[in-house]
C-alpha cells in the first residue's frame, strides 16, 4: 500500500476510501480511519455503520449520515510522546 488514498460521497450517505491502515475507532456518530501517510482522518455523523472493511487492499465502505470530515495530523507513536 502506497501513501496515497482516495474518497468518494455519494450525497453525504456513503463513504467508500482507500488508503486506510487501520479504523481506529468506530461509533454511530464518529469514525476515526488511520491512513497510509499516518494522518487521521475523522468523520461525524449519524447512524454509521461499516460495511466492510479490507485490511489488505486499505478499503472501507462507510454508510450513515456524514455531517463533516476532518484531517488530523500524523499520528505520533508512543515511544516518540514519552521523550519529547
Amino acid at each position: 500500500m502506497d501513501n496515497l488514498h482516495l474518497l468518494t460521497i455519494d450525497n453525504r450517505k456513503k463513504l467508500t476510501a482507500s488508503g486506510v491502515m487501520e479504523v481506529k475507532e468506530f461509533s454511530d456518530k464518529e469514525v476515526k480511519l488511520k491512513l497510509s501517510d499516518k494522518t487521521i482522518l475523522i468523520l461525524y455523523g449519524n447512524n454509521f455503520k461499516i460495511g466492510g472493511f479490507d485490511e489488505k487492499s486499505g478499503n472501507v465502505l462507510l454508510t450513515g449520515d456524514i455531517t463533516s470530515i476532518k484531517y488530523k495530523g500524523k499520528e505520533e507513536s508512543l515511544i516518540k510522546k514519552v521523550f519529547k
